[in-house]
């Protein structure tokens, strides 16, 4: 369905961002907002260029209803000195907020913020699933920036003609995905023994396609302006299976190994694969049944076909 209006993305050449600029191209003009915009791309403004008022006009004339902001910094170790902790919080908590101060004085009435299911913290206990309602209890700086960027939001755009709608996703995988699932995915590429055959804990995972379904509904649904949602696949996945997934689209030999818990524990020490292993060995569900009832949104992948299509070889690399 065409859409009568354009979408502003950040971060559309991340892995996110990507998706969901191609998803929107398909049904409207989509204008892209980076730190220096695009060379001789009539639809691409960077960061200083949305916020300067005197090119509210410029920016006004693609009639833009929707921003939907992906951009910030992510997948990196947490910041050890106050330069990268000042970065983090730049990015993070200061970028979103002045852009939600311009979009509430450009006629931007829905705000779509990608925010972290690490707001909540980075595993459940047995019998426990994240919702909602789930207290916020950040693991790391990353999320500690979600959190507050979120906070911000609400104050500035509360009251306004521009709704705010926040999706925290868990760990979102598809075809070159980075972060813990990449070096996860190098891992078994290069055979290295993993031990995780008796990790037969329980996670939340979600598809890139799905997260991007998810978006689109929030971007345009009437129900979803200022609300919070948490989002996964309906399926669980323990890290054992992940790991065997992995090796059958890839055609490698399953690295799984057994080892005595004293070795598991070295093994979430070593270079590459210790800090995956570590945050995939936890338990962490997900609940997500708000979105799928306020909203009635069901996702348009399954598990298994969104792992294929993720961890099967892309033609560059064959």
């Amino acid at each position: 369905m065409a859409i009568p209006y354009s979408i502003i993305v950040t971060g559309a050449s991340g892995f996110i961002g990507s998706h969901l600029f191609r998803h929107f191209l398909a049904r409207c003009p989509v204008l892209r907002l980076s730190r220096v915009g695009v060379p001789d791309d009539p639809a691409s403004f960077s960061y200083d260029e949305f916020l300067k008022p005197s090119l509210a006009s410029s920016i006004a004339s693609w009639n833009p209803r929707v921003l939907i902001h992906c951009a910030g910094i992510a997948h990196r170790p947490n910041p050890r000195s106050r330069t990268s902790l000042d970065s983090l919080y730049e990015a993070n908590v200061l970028l979103p907020t002045r852009l939600a101060e311009a979009a509430r004085l450009c006629g931007i009435q829905r705000f779509v913020f990608l925010s972290s299911i690490g707001v909540h913290g980075s595993y459940t206990q047995s019998g426990e699933a994240i919702s909602e309602n789930s207290a916020i209890k950040p693991s790391n700086a990353y999320a500690a920036s979600k959190a507050l960027a979120e906070d911000r939001l609400f104050a500035i755009l509360g009251g306004s003609s521009c709704d705010l709608s926040v999706v925290r996703p868990t760990l979102v995988y598809g075809a070159n995905a980075p972060g813990n699932l990449r070096k996860l995915q190098r891992a078994v590429d290069l055979g290295l023994p993993l031990p995780v055959a008796e990790a037969d804990n329980s996670r939340s995972l979600l598809s890139v396609h799905n997260l991007v379904s998810a978006i689109d509904i929030l971007a345009h649904n009437p129900k979803a302006a200022n609300q919070i949602y948490v989002i996964a696949d309906s399926e669980l996945i323990s890290t054992k299976h992940l790991v065997e997934t992995i090796a059958l689209h890839r055609f490698k030999r399953n690295p799984s190994v057994r080892i005595p818990r004293a070795l598991m524990r070295i093994g979430r020490q070593l270079p590459v694969v210790g800090q995956p292993l570590s945050q995939l060995s936890l338990d962490c569900i997900v609940n997500s049944s708000k979105i799928r009832k306020d909203l009635l949104w069901s996702q348009p992948l399954d598990q298994a076909s969104a792992m294929a299509e993720a961890f099967s070889p892309q033609p560059s690399s064959l």
